[in-house]
């Protein structure tokens, strides 16, 4: 395992770490814990992500209004294609 690989995990369980924190005082409950910790991991990860790809020389993908666009480092971006329109999620969703 690299040194970057170590700082990546220890990253993730800090963000879990702190989601647990906030879902737990949030909802008084171990079921807010543990999907806050999920959350916080992710929202880390996904941060240190945008960054790494940032600072990359490969293009990032962005979606701004229901358009996908390229965007490169300079700053340049390129159309791809328009998107179907948002659709919004249910705040309720029963899975069985």
């Amino acid at each position: 395992m690299t040194n970057e690989d170590k700082e990546i995990i220890e990253k993730l369980v800090l963000g879990g770490v702190i989601g647990a924190a906030m879902g737990a005082l949030a909802t008084e409950n171990s079921k807010g814990a543990i999907i806050g910790a999920i959350a916080g991991a992710a929202i880390v990860s996904s941060y240190h992500a945008s960054q790494r790809a940032k600072e990359s020389d490969l293009p990032r993908m962005l979606v701004e209004n229901n358009q996908l666009f390229e965007v490169h480092k300079s700053g340049e971006r390129i159309f791809i294609k328009d998107l179907p329109p948002y659709v919004k999620v249910p705040r309720k969703l029963i899975l069985s």
